[in-house]
């Protein structure tokens, strides 16, 4: 079963690993489009500092500290599901995320209020689709191959996808919404721990103007 600390950030998992703002192996606008982009954390519970130019009028989204699981898995190196229910992996990873501890963000130094609390905090947010949510990966080089999933690949390069049907992915955790910042540099650090996992990311961020 894939069990991401962090996963969400740049909307999907569509792009590739070595192409990818969640691995800093791409610049923070690959793969965003629209009025709001994505922010991330990472995967190695080591704190991060990035640098990063976004366009003026752009809200960011991010999650402080997230998890997301799904039944998706290798047998024989043949793709399988580990056929638990949707409720059980919600309750994993629920579980999982009630345990949080140390959440903060401060946005230019300036602290996010109502946020310390894990359980009762109302940024946290679950999955809401019943059934969990499809996502697409590439065919190659992608998230699940990282993960150790190494079954889940075409050498074709065609596109795989996780079907919510099957494999029940399902998120959890605390996310922000920020309007779009002004002209200028910012800072946005935010920080969380699960156990043995510290996330502890600084954003240093030029919004460009016109």
């Amino acid at each position: 079963m894939a069990n991401g600390q962090n996963g969400g950030g740049n909307g999907s998992f569509r792009l590739p690993v070595s192409h990818h703002p969640l691995f800093d192996t791409a610049d923070v606008s690959a793969g965003q489009q629209g009025q709001v982009w994505f922010l991330g954390g990472n995967f190695t519970g080591r704190p991060e500092t990035r640098n990063v130019t976004i366009p003026a009028g752009i809200a960011l989204f991010f999650p402080v500290i997230n998890r997301w699981a799904d039944n998706t898995d290798c047998s024989g190196g043949q793709i399988v599901s580990d056929g638990f229910t949707e409720e059980f992996l919600r309750e994993l990873i629920g579980g999982l995320g009630d345990q949080v501890q140390n959440l903060n963000c401060t946005i230019d130094g300036v602290a996010v209020h109502g946020i310390s609390d894990a359980v009762n905090t109302p940024y946290r947010v679950q999955t809401p689709t019943s059934g969990g949510f499809s996502y697409t990966l590439p065919g190659t080089d992608n998230l699940l191959n990282f993960l150790g999933a190494t079954c889940w690949t075409d050498s074709s390069g065609t596109p795989i996808q996780v079907d919510a049907a099957i494999d029940h992915p399902v998120g959890d955790g605390v996310y922000l919404m920020l309007a779009p910042l002004t002209v200028g540099t910012h800072r946005i650090h935010f920080h969380g721990e699960a156990g043995s996992f510290t996330e502890d990311i600084l954003y240093n961020i030029t919004v460009a103007g016109d």
